[in-house]
């Protein structure tokens, strides 16, 4: 009974650990799909800042081919103005992209495509100007600050669209910061638990392994104490099998001996009295014989 209750509470504590365990991974695998989508919500953001400062390095570099272009008049300034253009627009494929899915970065988005387009439309009417009608038309343009005013509602929008992710990044980081202060003290008591559980279930199974050896050697020693009592009773039996044989031989050879040679001086009823003693020697060695054939079953 005492190895039955050790039993049945080893195996509820290695219940109770295996559910802690799996508890322990619950919580392991939601942190770790947490880290995995912060991770790529940071990578999101990091994506979105870069495209949007190539860009802006993009529309500065057309602006400064546009500028050559129209000091010197040579069309090899409009080389930087032409590579800055298509940048731009492949640029803005990839926030398209990389906004799908972002509402509020779709609108800034669609907000932000007219500026650039008017931008460039502002750059390409003054290079076409600086080539049909020279510097001074082309200049007339420029003055009224209509390239600057464009250029400042790009960087508004974009520093919007920039402002957007780096408070998400800020959110997203406190939401993490939080996880990890909720779920780091959940996974130390939850291993530290189950690690004592598992303690106390090896300590019940070592006790009761203990339990069962000595429970085993007591049994052994019984088994050695009955093992030497049928010994001795075996001996006990040859001992006086052997000591009854011998007055039985007595008894059965001289009651041979008196029927055969003094049967005529004996009566009838003195010949039928040695008779049923000789009968009574024989019964009495066959019984002599079925004991020892019994001690040799049980030794064997």
């Amino acid at each position: 009974m005492k190895w039955f209750g050790n039993r049945q509470v080893m195996g509820g504590a290695f219940g109770v650990a295996l559910v802690i365990l799996c508890f322990v991974q619950v919580i392991s695998y939601r942190s770790a799909v947490e880290w995995t989508e912060g991770a790529r919500a940071r990578r999101h953001g990091r994506n979105v800042f870069i495209r949007l400062e190539f860009l802006l390095n993009a529309l500065k570099d057309t602006e400064t081919g546009q500028r050559g272009y129209l000091i010197t008049g040579e069309q090899n300034y409009l080389e930087p103005y032409r590579e800055g253009v298509e940048r731009v627009g492949r640029t803005l494929d990839e926030l398209r992209r990389l906004t799908i899915g972002d509402p509020d970065e779709q609108r800034s988005l669609q907000g932000l495509e007219p500026v650039v387009a008017a931008k460039l439309a502002e750059l390409e009417k003054t290079i076409e100007l600086r080539g049909q009608k020279g510097f001074e038309a082309a200049q007339a343009v420029v003055l009224t600050g209509e390239g600057k005013a464009w250029m400042d509602e790009i960087r508004k929008v974009t520093a919007v669209m920039e402002g957007r992710e780096e408070e998400r990044l800020r959110h997203l980081d406190e939401e993490v910061e939080a996880s990890s202060r909720r779920t780091i003290p959940v996974l130390l008591a939850g291993g530290a638990l189950s690690f004592a559980l598992l303690l106390s279930t090896f300590y019940l199974l070592n006790r009761e392994i203990a339990e069962r050896k000595r429970g085993e050697k007591k049994v052994q020693i019984l088994n050695d104490q009955f093992y030497g009592a049928n010994r001795e009773l075996e001996a006990f039996t040859y001992s006086v099998a052997h000591d009854l044989r011998a007055p039985l031989r007595h008894i059965d050879g001289f009651s041979k001996l008196v029927l055969k040679e003094h049967s005529q001086g004996l009566s009838e009823e003195g010949r039928r009295y040695l008779a049923r003693i000789r009968e009574g020697a024989l019964r009495m060695g066959s019984l002599i014989d079925d004991l020892l054939n019994l001690a040799r079953v049980g030794r064997k």
